[in-house]
């Protein structure tokens, strides 16, 4: 500012000095102007030295003869500005006066003007980040659509990697419109064109690893492009989206039978290429059944409802390494595949035809199941299962993901994969953020009425749910991030329960007798001791959906299930409470153990003891305390004794809203 300020002043007086001359000396040769004006312009260079106690601005003004009193009186005025300012102390400027009234003979003084500390100047707002390139959009889509040599392609493609690598999305806008998208499907597809896979997949030659190189950098910079708006996203994926996912697939199968041989060379690669499942986890018959996010639910009885809020993807951060059994570039590029796959994932309008499309889902699922994990990078398994989670969200691709073979075995193995007490940080947040993702899909997938009861008869899915359900402790407590994914899991666990008890009657039953009835264990292990509000509401919310005549006497029977019901019912109601909040889902619940429940069943006394809790009524004699009771055992039986009334209630409770 001091400098603006000292800046201006010079170019006013320098234009008023110039003016007196050219009135008082027009006699005075051009020359001699010209010497003096480049005299004042030397003296008036600034320089910026840094002190403790500030940063201090040292400059000297050009003593030149200053008989005009215009030209005094405008050089004490600006004095006078930075006194008041601050940044020009009085005695300086007394100083600094005296030795420039005494004419033009004197000696050259330097002026020292203290500026404010530069922690007192406020910083100027961010700038956009710039991108450092030599070239434009236009010039490297040309360079593609022109190189032919592998040499050309290679100098093409790098290029383009580095200009499209950055986070700006409005760039990224403009890329796809620049027809970079489709430069780059054409040259994917060239370089498949003249892939030849070898017979002998042990080893790979030079000319293959060239090529794994080349295809590696077009699918990073295809993947980079792809950070533009969903839009965007969405118009490039109607123009390459098709051929672009033919060769995609291709690449992933290719990959992975090149790693399994890799692994297990003397195994057929269907039988590498299975999952490894938990023994516990089998039934009887040693197999499974026959069947198979910024995180947005709605506030409904029975349903958690997908929408576009919970088709998130969230790329990984980039790996510096290979993972031993694949060079680098292979690596790389199944990371790419697996984020290209995610992009298009996250558009709504394209997830039903990207479901459908022939072989995607397999591959993926493929990817997904090689063993051991480390065959391949975890960052393209954590992006697949994205993509399997996003896809569930449309209600289209519901009812087909559950007839695909082998998708539920694969995520209930996932869930299944243990955390080793001395694992790294890297390792233990993979196997946290698979059971986030993958308890999400199963949470999409049960939301199809079709799919609960399917998804509620598989045991070992059941199992992993309500392990998840009630999981607080986990490791590196003090990690923030650690701590959202933990909370995640369980909110989509609950929810999932939540979802699977809003089906049939014998569905209901059939939950909460499994496992002794460690459904409604978990569900009160949760109401009495989660500290989330939205895990607390799911859980009364699937406690409602499992209340009817048939499962009231279970309930009842658990003091602690009925103490969570208890405690949430005497809650004071907070002002503009939705409908559908805790409490009123322990109310509903509430009306219909009272209906069920009849006085001589052995666990009216803990309905009784809640009634009282709740609604208590003055002391009335034996006689009248019996006829009210055969009176509500009346009612009861008459309300509840037809089922199909009961099961009207119920589905009028699971409609979405």
């Amino acid at each position: 500012m001091a400098e603006a300020m000292l800046e201006d002043e010079y170019k006013t007086s320098h234009q008023n000095l110039k003016e007196w001359g050219e009135r008082e000396q027009a006699t005075e040769s051009s020359s001699s102007s010209s010497a003096s004006t480049t005299a004042m312009t030397a003296t008036a260079t600034s320089k910026l030295e840094s002190s403790d106690s500030g940063t201090t601005l040292f400059g000297a003004f050009a003593r030149h003869r200053r008989p005009s009193s215009l030209l005094r009186d405008k050089y004490h005025s600006s004095t006078s500005l930075l006194i008041k300012s601050g940044i020009l102390s009085s005695s300086t400027a007394n100083m600094s006066g005296c030795m420039g009234g005494s004419g033009g003979g004197g000696p050259k003084k330097s002026v020292a003007i203290r500026l404010p500390p530069s922690t007192d100047i406020p910083n100027p707002p961010p700038k956009r980040a710039r991108i450092h390139s030599s070239c434009s959009t236009q010039e490297v889509v040309q360079a593609i659509h022109t190189s032919f040599t592998e040499e050309d392609r290679l100098t093409a493609i790098q290029r383009a990697t580095q200009t499209f690598d950055h986070n700006i999305q409005n760039l990224h806008d403009g890329e796809i419109d620049a027809g970079a998208d489709v430069a780059l499907t054409k040259h994917l597809i060239f370089l498949s064109f003249h892939h030849h896979p070898s017979s002998n997949r042990s080893s790979l030659s030079a000319q293959q690893q060239q090529h794994h190189h080349e295809t590696c950098l077009t699918c990073e910079a295809l993947e980079c492009i792809l950070r533009a708006s969903a839009n965007q996203v969405s118009n490039a994926y109607q123009h390459v989206g098709p051929s672009l996912l033919k060769v995609l697939v291709a690449l992933i199968e290719e990959e992975v039978d090149l790693r399994i041989q890799a692994v297990t060379p003397d195994a057929s690669p269907a039988a590498a290429g299975e999952p490894i499942i938990d023994p516990l986890l089998l039934d009887a018959d040693g197999g499974f059944d026959d069947i198979d996010n910024a995180d947005t639910q709605q506030n409904d009885t029975s349903k958690t409802s997908p929408s576009d809020s919970s088709r998130s993807v969230t790329p990984p951060p980039e790996r510096k390494k290979s993972t031993g059994i694949a060079t680098y570039d292979r690596d790389q590029m199944l990371e790419k595949i697996a984020k290209i796959l995610g992009h298009f994932a996250r558009v709504g309008a394209a997830t039903r035809s990207l479901a459908h499309f022939p072989g995607l889902l397999g591959s993926v699922l493929n990817l997904i199941n090689i063993r051991p994990f480390e065959a391949i990078p975890w960052q393209a398994r954590l992006s697949c299962l994205w993509v399997v989670a996003n896809l569930a969200c449309n209600t289209e691709n519901m009812q087909m993901m559950m007839c695909t073979p082998t998708l539920i075995n694969s995520l209930v193995s996932l869930l299944a994969r243990p955390l080793d007490a001395g694992a790294s940080l890297q390792s233990t947040m993979e196997v946290l953020r698979s059971r986030s993702i993958t308890t999400r899909a199963i949470l999409n997938l049960s939301w199809l009425p079709e799919n609960k009861t399917p998804l509620a008869t598989n045991f070992a899915l059941l199992q992993q749910l309500v392990t998840f359900a009630i999981q607080r402790d986990h490791p590196f407590r003090k990690s923030k991030t650690i701590q959202d994914i933990v909370l995640q899991t369980r909110r989509h666990s609950i929810g999932a329960v939540r979802n699977l008890a809003a089906a049939s009657r014998k569905t209901k039953i059939l939950l909460c007798e499994y496992d002794k009835g460690k459904v409604l264990e978990i569900l009160t292990d949760a109401a009495l001791n989660d500290d989330d509000a939205n895990v607390r509401d799911l859980t009364f919310a699937a406690i409602h959906n499992l209340a009817i005549q048939d499962t009231a006497e279970m309930m009842v029977k658990r003091p602690s299930l009925v103490m969570a019901l208890k405690n949430q019912l005497l809650t004071e109601e907070e002002a503009g409470a939705p409908p559908n909040d805790p409490k009123s889902h322990a109310s509903s619940t509430l009306l219909v153990l009272e209906r069920s429940i009849t006085p001589d069943m052995d666990a009216y006394e803990n309905l009784r003891m809640l009634l009282d809790a709740v609604n208590p009524t003055p002391t009335m004699p034996d006689q009248s305390v019996q006829n009210v009771s055969a009176d509500r055992s009346s009612n009861a039986n008459g309300s509840v004794g037809n089922s199909s009334d009961d099961d009207s209630l119920q589905r009028t409770e699971a409609v979405a809203v």
